[in-house]
């Protein structure tokens, strides 16, 4: 227990003062996160249950848990804080209601300030993110706290200390329950609550007449595309495969849309192309007249938050990020049962994917032929029993649920 206890008053102080001084040298993300816990009041308590997630990826991991705790304790207030300002963005039902703060400074005066007004009965940490003084304060407080989803990493071993005062930790395999309990720690393995996310998030998706009028204009081919969530370094890759598949239409996601991202994939696309924001200005008959996105073959998406329905149009799919900043939610498409591909360095990042290339309904590529004789393949025998497959790996959130009330 020593880390903790001699790292709360000082680690915390010392990565505010950093944050500080780099948000005085104009770093943009340091002032975001000045910002964030500035302009983000702490919500009153008390609350039975407080939830931190590091951004938002955290909060879709755990929202199955969520929506499960608020069937069985709909009167119970629950609170959602986030490290990240990007949490902000989350995408968090009304119907759970819930409040939604940011996580305090960690720094014994903020933390005690937090928890005096937050009066939390108990603390669930998604993932990672595991802070000395906040711990340290719940521990002083006897507020029970634990760890759910959480994922084996090496570097874990500089923090046991802190892992051993967890009251429970729930991990996603039996191998990384093993490497947990090589430190002395008991994890129990019950699986990732992520499928349970995005099996439940495409059973509830509206119907798709969000999509503009000039969209179905342009879809007239036989099927589509879409490259999602990719970065410039998941370019070389696929981009190649356009001229390669006439007979499909394609939609390009960029993880950031900024104009200078937009405007990077305007200039690698091989072939015309036309934007989203263009197709839902295109609502008169005049204006689809000038646009005609029928002669466009890809759409290039300048919108956030479109990605996972359009998923669901999909023949096929490549989801990026293993060049790049890490691999993005290969899963969304499986869940509409949409054959999937990620760049072979994504596999190397997430080892949990393995079961899927297993299964035949995700492939790693490592070159742009690869990819090609890949979705000729699924062109001409396309895998069966992928969202059916995704279905049987969902149960870990009602699991996660019973670890966390029995604590």
């Amino acid at each position: 227990m020593w880390i903790d206890a001699i790292l709360a008053p000082f680690a915390g102080q010392l990565f505010r003062v950093g944050v500080r001084a780099a948000a005085l040298f104009g770093h943009q993300r340091a002032q975001a996160l000045l910002r964030f816990r500035s302009d983000t009041p702490i919500p009153n308590g008390p609350f039975d249950l407080w939830i931190h997630c590091a951004s938002h990826g955290e909060w879709e991991t755990v929202q199955p848990v969520v929506r499960r705790y608020r069937t069985k304790h709909p009167s119970n207030r629950v609170l959602i804080t986030f490290f990240s300002p990007s949490g902000l963005h989350a995408r968090i039902p009304a119907s759970l209601n819930v409040s939604v703060g940011s996580l305090p400074w960690d720094t014994p005066s903020a933390v005690r300030n937090f928890l005096d007004r937050t009066q939390p009965k108990r603390l669930v940490l998604v993932q990672y993110d595991l802070w000395p003084a906040l711990l340290h304060a719940c521990r002083t407080r006897r507020i029970p706290w634990g760890v759910v989803n959480a994922r084996w990493n090496p570097s874990l071993r500089w923090t046991r200390s802190l892992w051993h005062a967890a009251s429970w930790i729930t991990v996603q395999t039996t191998e990384d329950a093993a490497h947990f309990q090589g430190l002395g720690l008991t994890a129990q393995a019950l699986g990732d609550t992520r499928f349970d996310n995005v099996v439940e998030r495409a059973s509830d998706a509206l119907p798709m007449d969000w999509l503009p009028d000039a969209f179905h204009t342009f879809n007239d081919a036989q099927g589509l595309v879409v490259l999602g969530s990719v970065w410039p370094e998941d370019a070389p890759l696929v981009l190649p495969l356009i001229a390669r598949f006439p007979e499909y239409k394609w939609l390009v996601v960029p993880h950031d849309v900024s104009e200078a991202s937009l405007r990077f994939w305007a200039s690698k696309i091989p072939v015309p192309h036309v934007r989203w924001s263009q197709l839902e200005a295109a609502n008169g008959e005049v204006s689809s007249r000038t646009l005609h996105p029928e002669n466009a073959r890809a759409l290039l998406v300048d919108r956030v938050g479109l990605l996972f329905p359009l998923y669901s149009l999909a023949s096929f799919a490549y989801v990026g990020g293993g060049r790049s900043d890490g691999q993005h939610n290969y899963w969304e498409p499986l869940a509409w049962g949409v054959p999937t591909a990620l760049a072979h360095e994504g596999l190397e990042a997430r080892p949990d994917a393995r079961e899927a290339v297993d299964a035949g309904f995700l492939y790693s590529a490592r070159e742009t032929e690869d990819l090609r004789e890949q979705w000729a393949h699924w062109q001409a025998r396309p895998p069966q029993g992928c969202a059916a497959w995704m279905q049987q790996k969902g149960g870990a959130s009602e699991a996660t649920l019973r670890a966390i009330l029995q604590s």
